[in-house]
């Protein structure tokens, strides 16, 4: 199982935290930061997914708020399993979109 952990502050990094509970071993994280070298995740960017065209299971969506929906739409389209950290989004014609893409996926 191939997970990627998108934005990397303190919800990311408790995501980061469940994932090894559970013994999850394949981990990217994503984050317009500098991220810290790690055994336990591999840093990864935007452009290196779209040119690599990787797959992921499961995108844990974990930014700031306002990119949420950016961030879930890249993911879903890539037919990616979202979890989306709270808010959900700042707008609802972004939830339904979202959800409407996620159900036909």
């Amino acid at each position: 199982m191939k997970v990627i952990i998108v934005g990397f502050g303190v919800a990311g990094k408790h995501y980061l935290k469940l994932l090894r509970r559970k013994k999850i071993t394949n981990i990217f994280v994503l984050d317009k930061n500098k991220i810290p070298k790690s055994n336990f995740y591999r840093s990864i960017s935007f452009e290196q997914i779209k040119k690599e065209d990787i797959f992921f299971d499961f995108a844990i969506i974990s930014s700031p708020s306002g990119s949420h929906y950016e961030h879930a739409k890249f993911f879903l389209t890539r037919k990616s399993n979202v979890l989306i950290e709270k808010p959900f989004v700042l707008r609802l014609d972004h939830a339904n979109k979202l959800v409407m893409m996620a159900n036909k996926k």
